[in-house]
């Protein structure tokens, strides 16, 4: 019981430690910064991406070889998934703006949408549906009577 408490209170200290540690190793190398860059704005692709991998690497629907690899081959697939899906990542980020899974969590969203800008409200009707990522597209807000110009999915 006391060994669970501490693993409970040690390991934000732990997750801190490891962010700390990886912020200064970003700002003394930007090196890793640019790295890690890539894969971290496709999260949600990459862990799916991840997970899917693994799954046909180390379990009995795919190849099975969770308990015929040593650890430190496991280790070296896992860095090897990691390298292909940055390269990945780089290549997709060239092409397009955001992650596969975006796009589907978008479309999800935006159902039965036109695809226009964010509707200016008419006198005392209210706003219609905003669209706050839409980069660049521009909405009025009736109380502060002033243009505020979207960037990146927030207002600026």
């Amino acid at each position: 019981m006391v060994g669970l408490a501490v693993n409970g209170l040690a390991s934000p200290l732990l997750s801190d430690a490891y962010v700390v540690t990886l912020l200064q190793r970003v700002r003394r190398f930007p090196a890793v910064g640019a790295v890690l860059s890539n894969p971290g704005r496709l999260a949600a692709s990459n862990h799916i991406g991840q997970s899917v991998l693994t799954c046909l690497l180390f379990t009995g629907y795919g190849l099975a070889l969770g308990g015929r690899l040593a650890p430190i081959a496991v280790m070296g697939v896992a860095v090897a998934i990691y390298v292909v899906l940055a390269a990945l990542s780089a290549w997709w980020l060239r092409r397009h703006r955001h992650c596969p899974i975006e796009y589907g969590l978008r479309a999800l969203r935006t159902c039965g949408d036109t695809g226009g800008a964010a509707r200016v409200p008419d006198e005392g009707k209210g706003l219609g549906p905003a669209q706050p990522w839409r980069v660049g597209h521009t909405i009025r807000q009736p109380s502060l009577g002033r243009q505020t110009q979207l960037a990146h999915g927030a207002l600026a």
